[in-house]
């Protein structure tokens, strides 16, 4: 009675044959594509009745919620092959009431509707849509820290036995919500918590497999004597948790009378040894091995050099002075060598101080050599003695040094690890009471103070873990989806492939317009048909057009001399148009709102808001009226009443009426870099940025919140995008291409 895909295990315990109850798990088992595009659905069923029929009942129930729910995966997938398995899951549900209103009155099955239990279940990346029908319980056991779960009530019937039950709303809601990667989602009947507390249920659950867990049910279960069903549904956690291991409670006792084996000495022998190796080397202990092997071999080694000298002083003389005679021509040598080096670096100015300090040291050492080979033979030994004892005196100097260097950083790398852990499980807990913005800048914080440890800990597998773990929660936080293969719906250099597109992006009626910087060709692309066009225009000199915006079935274009337009959508047309500019004005937007024509001129920290008339657009009004507002670093706005001015730093800010008014996005992760285009209106829920430093279209809700993010790395040349709020489209100009983003 086990039905597990995945990370999802169902089963039913049942006794005494289970009379008087019919129960069944379900899931569907689609191909990895088919999952990860639409999901899958899974579930059980608990019928209380006598009716041998009812088998036949729940096998229709099954099938008719996996055939319906397959039946919107076909036609429910937008145009960009996304399926809403919220949606689709619902609409499943709707069409399965109506088919088991039907069912029940065709067969004239008599089955008291109260008494129908159901749980089923859509699912995709460990986000849940489900829908429960009578006494069910659900929880979410939450990871904390290592072996502590809480327990999270997410579902407990509160149904009224009171009132009629219609077969046409049996399936009357659904929930939703993802689970963590390291917690359990858990739904069971009502009657396992009749023998089960919700701590024993826990304990028994997290401290189990599943194969064990049945076990422990059907242990419990042989001990009633009145037949019941426990059924269960579990999400499994995707991410191992090492859990304290529980001791055996026959620990086989040690008889310490009977004497250790031989062999037993020759171990710990060994593990002296072995754990001598790891330990920090000390001066204490270098010198006792040198005194050691002194005493051991110093009285042998000098009669034996004594003896050696006395019986042939005048060899060993001769080879002494052979060996300081070739010692000195090699110093020679690689001092010419050097110097040959350093005048070619340097040049003689320098080389000359250098020459006097090499002369000093050959001649120190000349001086010593001649020195040491006229010495006793004791008084020899005893300066080579000296110098072995320097050598490993600096040794361990530098050693201890470099020890208590690593001993610190250790320390801190710990310390810093424990301390993020901590941040991180206090966002965890923030988020149990849905305050998602302050759980992400808790994050961001944590992610911060990690990024501060010393690089050589980067492949520590705790420093790795926390950083993955941290950056996922972020991601989601963040509301960040990235687009491996976005859709592409048009590409200009198909019209010329030497086409350099310029970096503006209008749409109207369906078409997409930039163009040519080239040949100054209008270029066009049909949205629906995805088929690109151009438009030449008799115009001379007309240069690259910047900025565009649409009025009526006009498209008013800014070309990089500052000139003005108009583009007739309709006959395809192109002439100029007289604009009054200030004097040295820096125009680097242009924006119409009702029937009005703004532009944002930086370098006269003003924008302009012109009527268009017969004679051009003349008299312009300034519409900024308060010395607090700064644009002179703005590269682009977006108005729905209010104006939003994007500025270089990624900045914004928001003018209302003229003057400065009360704006903060909330922190982003990663911050803007290269934002390049803003975009909103009234009809609009969201600000949109266009990011193009880090590969991505930032949208924001007008009070500074994050929404969504959409990043793809063939988002490798932004340019500029449309925004399609209401019919839930995205179109995003990179370099020649047009690729289309389904809004989530």
């Amino acid at each position: 009675m086990e039905n597990q895909s995945g990370k999802i295990h169902s089963f039913v315990i049942k006794n005494l044959d289970g009379k008087g109850f019919f129960s069944k798990t379900f899931s569907t088992k689609p191909s990895v594509e088919r999952e990860k595009l639409f999901g899958k659905i899974y579930g059980f069923i608990l019928i209380e009745s006598q009716d041998f029929n009812v088998p036949d009942f729940m096998d229709f129930i099954i099938n008719e919620l996996k055939e319906r729910y397959a039946e919107q995966q076909r036609i429910n997938a937008d145009s960009f092959g996304d399926f809403n398995v919220e949606a689709g899951f619902e609409n499943a549900l709707q069409k399965t009431n109506i088919s088991i209103a039907q069912y029940l009155q065709k067969e004239r099955l008599e089955i008291d509707l109260k008494k129908i239990h159901i749980f089923a279940c859509a699912t995709k990346e460990r986000m849940q849509y489900f829908t429960i029908v009578g006494d069910i319980n659900a929880y979410i056991l939450h990871y904390k820290k290592r072996d502590d779960y809480s327990i999270i009530t997410v579902y407990e019937e509160t149904r009224s036995y009171e009132d009629d039950i219609n077969p046409l709303k049996l399936f009357s809601q659904t929930l939703s919500g993802k689970v963590e990667k390291a917690d359990y989602l858990v739904f069971c009947s009502s009657n396992v918590l009749d023998y089960f507390s919700l701590e024993k249920l826990k304990k028994n659950i997290t401290q189990n497999n599943p194969s064990e867990l049945q076990k422990i049910f059907k242990f419990v279960l042989s001990s009633i004597k009145i037949p019941k069903h426990f059924v269960v549904s579990m999400v499994l956690p995707t991410t191992s948790i090492i859990h304290k291991k529980i001791l055996p409670q026959n620990i086989p006792l040690m008889d310490f009378s009977i004497p250790a084996e031989r062999d037993s000495m020759r171990k710990l022998e060994y593990a002296q040894k072995s754990t001598q190796k790891l330990l920090h080397p000390s001066v204490a202990m270098n010198f006792s091995k040198i005194i050691n092997i002194t005493k051991r071999y110093g009285n042998s080694l000098i009669s034996n050099m004594q003896n050696v000298i006395a019986s042939r002083p005048k060899n060993i003389q001769e080879k002494f002075e052979g060996k300081s005679t070739a010692i000195k021509e090699r110093f020679k040598k690689s001092a010419q060598s050097v110097q040959g080096v350093l005048i070619n670096a340097f040049g003689k100015n320098i080389i000359s101080s250098l020459k006097k300090t090499m002369r000093l040291l050959f001649n120190f050492l000349s001086f010593f050599i001649k020195k040491f080979l006229k010495l006793p033979t004791k008084s020899k030994l005893i300066i080579i003695i000296i110098i072995i004892l320097s050598a490993f005196l600096f040794q361990n100097i530098v050693i201890k040094s470099v020890v208590n260097h690593g001993k610190v950083s250790l320390a801190t790398y710990e310390a810093t690890i424990i301390e993020v852990q901590k941040m991180k499980q206090q966002a965890e807990e923030i988020l149990i009471y849905k305050d998602e913005e302050t759980a992400r800048i808790k994050l961001i914080d944590a992610k911060t103070r990690l990024a501060g440890v010393e690089e050589k800990y980067f492949s520590d597998i705790k420093y790795k873990t926390l950083k993955t773990t941290i950056e996922e929660k972020l991601a989601e936080l963040q509301h960040s989806s990235s687009l491996d293969d976005p859709v592409q719906i048009g590409n200009w250099k198909n019209l010329d492939e030497s086409a350099t597109i310029s970096p503006l992006l209008v749409y109207n009626n369906s078409i997409a317009y930039s163009q040519n910087e080239n040949n100054k060709f209008i270029y066009k692309l049909n949205i629906d048909t995805h088929i690109p066009s151009s438009v030449y225009s008799p115009l001379k000199n007309v240069g690259n057009f910047h900025y565009g915006t649409v009025l009526g079935n006009e498209i008013l274009f800014i070309n990089d001399r500052q000139t003005l337009y108009i583009y007739n959508t309709l006959d395809d047309s192109l002439k100029p148009m007289p604009i009054s500019l200030k004097y040295g004005s820096s125009i680097e937007s242009i924006k119409t709102f009702n029937n009005k024509i703004y532009l944002l001129d930086a370098s006269n920290n003003q924008i302009l808001k012109f009527t268009k008339r017969l004679n051009g657009f003349v008299n312009p009004e300034d519409w900024i009226r308060d010395p607090m507002v700064d644009v002179k670093d703005g590269i682009d706005m977006a108005i729905d009443g209010d104006i939003y001015v994007l500025k270089k730093t990624g900045d914004i800010i928001k003018i209302s009426l003229g003057k400065l008014s009360e704006f903060n996005v909330k922190p982003l992760d990663p911050l803007l870099a290269n934002p390049k285009k803003i975009l909103t209106k009234d009809s609009m829920k969201y600000i949109y940025i266009l990011d193009a430093g880090n590969n991505r279209i930032v949208a924001i809700d007008k009070e500074g919140y994050i929404g969504q993010q959409y990043s793809s790395p063939l988002f490798n040349d932004l340019k500029d995008f449309i925004i399609l709020e209401k019919d839930q489209k995205i179109y995003v100009l990179n370099g020649s291409i047009v690729y289309g983003i389904a809004i989530k």
